[in-house]
């Protein structure tokens, strides 16, 4: 005997009382059944939503952390770039400076002779 039989019965006894009343449990079992499987599609989109964000995230601390390193590297061949600039220019200078000693000091022999 099933659990509609067992109840379907007594109901049924009751007359039209009863029949409203099984109607009434019918709907609400329905009901709930139905907010079961709203609560699952919802619980479970929750979850994928929250998994893609989590997924998000991750992605954009993956492409931070690249780009601090790309930062990192340019920042060291920058330094590179400005040492050897600041000793370029540094030996332009003495090279400048030995050129105008030198011809002062020919413009000074020149005017002594």
């Amino acid at each position: 005997m099933s659990l509609e039989e067992t109840l379907l019965g007594p109901l049924l006894d009751l007359g039209g009382i009863g029949i409203l009343a099984g109607f009434l449990m019918w709907i609400h079992i329905q009901n709930t059944k139905r907010l079961d499987a709203m609560q699952d599609k919802h619980d479970q989109l929750l979850a994928d939503w929250r998994n893609e964000r989590i997924d998000t995230i991750e992605s954009l601390i993956d492409k931070t952390t690249a780009l601090d390193s790309r930062f990192d590297s340019m920042h060291e061949k920058l330094d590179g770039v400005l040492d050897r600039i600041s000793i370029g220019l540094k030996e332009m200078r003495e090279h400048y400076q030995e050129a105008r000693i030198e011809k002062l000091t020919e413009e000074a022999k020149k005017s002594k002779d």
